[in-house]
């Protein structure tokens, strides 16, 4: 009997101790500590586990850049069966499409199955974040065009094999712009920041749509998307498109360009190196290439081959 009081005592302490650290976590987030606010998260999960404790967890840990604890602390809730499972699953895939990891990415993605309507929207922007376009496409292919928002990702997963539908879906947008709403306030914090649709987004997209319909090939119509998704960030769709690009057409230089520039972006230095090898080969005189070799140099801290490759860039008639 006092081992079972012992017990329950333990529990309840463990139980108000976990609630002082979320308030504290709150109160770290309202500072926008976020570094703080995940020390608190982490003290009241191991104090009291639970589902949306883990989800706070997820979300901090993508924020912190994190990626492989943040999908753990997603997947845990994931896989849980509770109603929190559903924005789990988005978080999860979120954080797979930032890991380097293309098969665990795709494995990902059959786990999580159909999202809830409520989430299509996040779950297509995850994807198009690891560069999964044409699954994002078919998620909202049925999805009233609401808001800016649904156009910006619906039209990305559509362009590359419907660019007629891809119009039309920028078309049918407007100048409307929304968010969807949710409830838990962490995953809020998070999940906002994964939909946010990049200022004149949609306008760029519509511009590179008019340019793709022009040209006849599929390699020039993904280049032209993949630098336009680079532009705006997407630096992993936009590698998928320009790789796509390089293998319709070995030799062909702005492919292997965008896909070097994208590269660099995600840091992987050593695919850029091999990319801008292929890029400079096909023509030396390309004056992008050495702006993207002195980027690439930078990043390296080979400071005087930077300035090298940046002086070359400028004797070519590059300008930034």
């Amino acid at each position: 009997m006092l081992a079972a009081i012992t017990w329950f005592a333990t529990a309840d302490i463990r139980t108000s101790k976990a609630i002082s650290f979320d308030e504290e976590t709150r109160s770290a987030l309202n500072g926008n500590d976020i570094n703080n606010a995940y020390q608190k998260a982490e003290f009241a999960y191991a104090l009291s586990p639970s589902d949306d404790r883990a989800i706070t967890l997820g979300s901090l840990a993508y924020v912190r850049r994190q990626y492989q604890a943040s999908k753990k602390y997603f997947h845990t809730t994931a896989t849980s069966g509770s109603s929190l499972a559903e924005q789990a699953k988005v978080g999860e895939l979120a954080a797979a499409a930032e890991i380097e990891n293309e098969s665990d990415f795709n494995q990902t993605i059959k786990q999580a199955g159909s999202p809830a309507n409520n989430l299509k929207l996040a779950f297509a922007n995850a994807l198009i974040n690891g560069g999964g376009l044409d699954t994002a496409g078919s998620v909202l292919a049925k999805d009233k065009v609401s808001n800016q928002n649904i156009a910006y990702a619906k039209s990305i997963g559509q362009a590359p094999n419907n660019l007629a539908g891809a119009q039309t879906t920028q078309e049918e947008a407007g100048s409307g712009f929304d968010k969807p709403a949710f409830t838990n306030p962490a995953y809020e914090r998070f999940i906002r920041e994964l939909i946010t649709v990049p200022k004149n987004g949609n306008r760029d997209l519509s511009t590179a749509f008019s340019q793709m319909a022009i040209v006849t090939d599929s390699a020039s119509r993904n280049v032209i998307l993949a630098s336009t998704l680079y532009r705006l960030n997407e630096y992993r769709a936009a590698e998928s498109l320009a790789e796509t690009a390089v293998h319709q057409q070995p030799a062909y230089r702005d492919g292997w360009s965008v896909l070097a520039a994208a590269q660099i972006s995600l840091k992987n230095y050593s695919k850029a190196e091999q990319s801008l090898k292929v890029s400079t080969d096909l023509d030396k005189g390309y004056g992008y290439t050495w702006y993207l070799k002195s980027q690439l140099a930078k990043q390296q801290n080979q400071t005087k081959k930077a300035d090298e490759y940046a002086e070359q860039a400028k004797q070519l008639g590059y300008k930034k």
